[in-house]
């Protein structure tokens, strides 16, 4: 029994620092990547604003990622 949940926290471990990983690789790219330069930019004017997402003139920002409109 001991074994099973080391095993399971062994792979908790793994996948929470995979996703830490994965979410740097990935504000690294938005910082980088050209076609994001609109993000932190006064330009870009807020049309919505909501917890769960927010609309401005060029992307779509959610929880899930970001989507170019």
């Amino acid at each position: 029994m001991m074994y099973i949940i080391g095993f399971i926290v062994v792979i908790i471990a793994i996948v929470l620092i995979r996703s830490f990983i994965y979410r740097i690789r990935l504000n690294k790219q938005i910082k980088t990547d050209p076609r994001y330069r609109f993000l932190d930019t006064d330009e870009d004017k807020i049309i919505y604003e909501s917890p769960e997402c927010i609309c401005t003139e060029h992307y779509l920002k959610t929880k899930v990622g970001i989507k170019k409109v």
